[in-house]
């Protein structure tokens, strides 16, 4: 209905009038919307989903909202839902949420079911839909520490050998995996053993790579590589390399391992944190086993090594000079060591030599030296010779040279 009302305003002789119209209307009715986020997804079998119930107060509506769900099929595998709660309570222009829950097993039928759920206050009721499409578990494949010349995965764990002083380097593969386009690792050493000093993307299965993340930390002994294919994804089943790590060996060890750490999730094995990524994947992850390896270490046998200071002398014929042989331990050596010289070539009036002393006793990670002396006289022949040290203790020799250049007087 429309009502007018008209204002008229006077003085004097003059008046002037407005006629304003005003329209009744009803007033809006209190109501509410329901929504379902997500409305669709995939659900893979043997595993569970779950939908956000969105109910929403209009034109301010308060009170109580009964929830239900349509019925799932009555069959042994066929899948189950529920909600909690099943009654929710607005407050005026605010909103509640109640959690759909889908649950399938492993033989639930691969096709899409659709949940209705009502909200109903009063002769107020609305719906919402929530699509679930079980999808075929995805077979896992297997992440791996393998050789450094591998590219698939090894039937049983890695055996690593090295040596202390040396490198070690590995390989992380994966083999028979559903189809990928990243991953996102962690790999742990015992840094006391297994010091990690570089990894590398080459040769990996991914193509157009972009790094997320790449991180070596010496200090901790954790690796952590995160990478993603740019607009691609692996056929399945995939095998191939990840990317490779080279360790320095800096500790011996009877066994350590080189694992992928635990605590973290989401990932592609419980609580492992080994993340593989698919489009493809339920929740966007491939599932995984892993294979991780053991290391032993050793240390290098006790040895010794020799060298000369100077290691060439220029001599005046008539005069001599002398050159420092030092023998140092290594790895811990202890014994005598046995010098000898000769000199080539050997001509009748070369030079002479002489060594002092011509035995010589080592203790674990010392020194001691011994004076080679190169003599000559006004008939030594001018030339150049080589004067080779010989250092011999049991099954251990090595060798150093000095070069002597003998002048004439002029």
């Amino acid at each position: 209905m429309i009502f007018n009302v008209t204002v008229t305003g006077t003085s004097g002789s003059l008046s002037h009038s407005v006629t304003v119209s005003f329209k009744v209307v009803q007033a809006p009715t209190p109501d509410f919307s329901m929504s379902a986020n997500p409305a669709s997804q995939n659900v893979q079998q043997g595993s569970t989903a779950t939908s956000m119930i969105v109910v929403t107060s209009i034109n301010g509506f308060s009170g109580t909202v009964n929830l239900s769900s349509s019925a799932p099929p009555l069959c042994p595998s066929c899948p189950t839902w529920s909600l909690s709660p099943r009654n929710v309570t607005l407050p005026s222009g605010g909103s509640a949420t109640s959690t759909l829950t889908f649950s399938t097993t492993t033989g639930s039928p691969t096709t899409t079911f659709v949940v209705n759920v009502t909200g109903t206050n009063g002769n107020l009721s609305h719906s919402t839909t929530s699509s679930f499409t079980i999808v075929a578990a995805l077979t896992p494949g297997t992440v791996c520490i393998a050789p450094a010349s591998s590219t698939s995965c090894p039937s049983t764990p890695l055996m690593a050998q090295g040596t202390v002083g040396g490198q070690l380097s590995v390989a992380v593969n994966v083999q028979n995996s559903p189809a990928l386009n990243g991953f996102d690792i962690l790999v742990l050493t015992d840094p006391s053993v297994l010091r990690p000093v570089s990894d590398s993307l080459n040769g990996t299965v991914l193509q157009n790579v972009f790094v997320v993340r790449n991180s070596v930390n010496s200090t901790s002994g954790l690796v952590r590589v995160a990478a993603v294919s740019q607009g691609s994804i692996t056929t399945a089943p995939t095998t191939g390399r990840f990317f490779s790590i080279t360790y320095n060996i800096v500790g011996a060890t009877q066994g350590t391992y080189i694992l992928f750490p635990v605590g973290c999730s989401g990932t592609s094995n419980d609580n492992i944190c080994v993340t593989v990524t698919s489009p493809n994947a339920p929740g966007g992850v491939d599932p995984e086993n892993v294979l991780e390896a053991n290391f032993t270490s050793t240390a290098p046998p006790p040895d010794f090594a020799s060298r000369t200071s100077p290691s060439s002398l220029t001599i005046i014929r008539g005069q001599s000079a002398s050159s420092t042989v030092t023998l140092t331990s290594l790895n811990g050596f202890r014994g005598t060591v046995t010098l000898s010289a000769t000199i080539t070539p050997s001509v009748k009036k070369g030079p002479g030599v002489t060594l002092t002393p011509t035995s010589l006793s080592l203790s674990p990670d010392g020194s001691t030296t011994a004076i080679l002396t190169v003599s000559t006289n006004g008939g030594t022949q001018t030339g150049t010779y080589t004067i080779i040290i010989t250092a011999t203790s049991g099954s251990l020799t090595h060798t150093t040279t000095v070069t002597v250049n003998i002048l004439s007087r002029h």
